[in-house]
């Protein structure tokens, strides 16, 4: 049986995964389901970590429907963009309406400079799309390969001094944080109930009395 987390094989009687800790066969909720009566506080700590999650995962399908509209702005020619987009997109914005179309040779090194960051940003535009689907699914690596590379694209923002951008950038990382934050949280939550039975079982075995040797 291999983990839906992290993909990892794992005895078909395992209930948890050996490297990561999430459930192979149980899950918090069935958990919840079978003591409703007897942990409400855990099952509202539980709803609110996974709202918080698929909520702050939904920022990389935001980035991308946003990041796509400014690319195709940047055809149409328009002096907007929006700030949340991808700071790819503003770059090849700025060298496609500013930067004449002019047959001087470095002016067709900086077009070609802005078509490369224009390719590049349809390029980052599918990896979120992706990581958006595979994040709601529970791969941290979604989540750590995302805020990477949102990241440095920050970086972009604030080398063309573009505060605005820079800010919705910071807030955006900070919302993807807290949904990894909080499939982090779940992942612990699905360990600890899925390692209760076995320390159950070594205590009814340690508890039980041995058998005099005759």
């Amino acid at each position: 049986m291999n983990c839906s987390s992290c993909n990892t094989p794992n005895p078909e009687e395992s209930n948890y995964c050996s490297k990561c800790g999430s459930t192979l066969n149980g899950s918090v909720e069935q958990h919840l389901e079978e003591n409703d009566e007897l942990i409400p506080d855990e099952r509202t700590i539980y709803e609110e970590l996974e709202k918080k999650h698929i909520s702050g995962s939904g920022w990389f399908n935001t980035i991308a429907i946003l990041s796509l509209i400014n690319t195709i702005i940047v055809f149409a020619k328009w002096n907007f963009m929006f700030p949340v987009g991808l700071g790819t997109s503003s770059l090849a914005a700025a060298i496609f309406n500013y930067v004449p179309d002019d047959p001087d040779i470095s002016i067709k090194i900086m077009r070609i400079i802005g078509f490369f960051f224009l390719l590049m940003s349809f390029v980052i535009i599918g990896l979120f799309f992706l990581f958006r689907v595979k994040a709601k699914k529970g791969k941290k690596w979604a989540y750590i390969t995302g805020i990477t590379i949102y990241t440095l694209d920050a970086l972009i923002c604030l080398w063309m001094e573009d505060w605005v951008s820079a800010g919705f950038h910071a807030w955006g990382l900070l919302s993807i944080w807290n949904s990894f934050s909080a499939l982090r949280q779940i992942s612990k939550m699905n360990l600890s109930v899925n390692t209760q039975p076995m320390e159950n079982q070594i205590s009814l075995e340690t508890s039980e009395p041995q058998e005099e040797k005759i």
